[in-house]
């Protein structure tokens, strides 16, 4: 449903009574008030005169843990990874800390899964310096403003390397679906 227009009202004549249905009740039900059913979401224009409710969600995983890939993998605890229902738009926030035993790079991107398919991919996220900073690394993050198949999508993070070992920890995904 969307929000009607309310009619022109003619002098000395009585309004239907299916306007108070229509241009009262319907419209009503119309508000971010009336469409409110979770505490902290925030409200999103779907089209002319329509609104959704939308979440901001997020997930992160502690632990070091270290790859040699040199293709985008998941680590020995996946993710971290957040489920939503979006619109055409999601705002993505990434960061970690991420370093490499060698003097090469070290990269973390997001992927979507769901409604939109998209691989991670270096476009998308977060590499370290040349530098054999090791677990240590050096603490990122990106975001990054991405078009989407409305419906339910999945945003997850995935690791790579360029050579040696890469070590990744305070590995965090937020997204705020539009």
């Amino acid at each position: 449903m969307t929000w009607s227009a309310f009619p022109t009202a003619v002098y000395q004549q009585a309004p239907p009574y299916t306007w108070w249905n229509t241009y009262i009740r319907d419209n009503g039900n119309e508000t971010a008030v009336a469409k409110a059913t979770t505490a902290g979401y925030h409200f999103v224009s779907t089209g002319t005169n329509a609104i959704a409710e939308r979440a901001i969600l997020g997930a992160s995983v502690d632990a070091t843990e270290t790859t040699t890939s040199t293709s985008y993998v998941d680590l020995a605890t996946p993710g971290p990874s957040v489920t939503m229902t979006t619109g055409t738009k999601a705002l993505i926030w990434m960061n970690v800390q991420l370093g490499n035993s060698t003097s090469s790079q070290a990269f973390a991107s997001y992927g979507v899964s769901g409604a939109t398919t998209l691989a991670p991919a270096d476009s998308l996220g977060i590499l370290s310096d040349n530098q054999a900073t090791g677990a240590g690394g050096n603490r990122i993050g990106v975001c990054d403003l991405r078009a989407l198949t409305a419906g339910s999508n999945t945003f997850f993070m995935q690791y790579r390397t360029q050579a040696g070992t890469g070590s990744f920890l305070r590995r965090r995904i937020q997204v705020m679906g539009l």
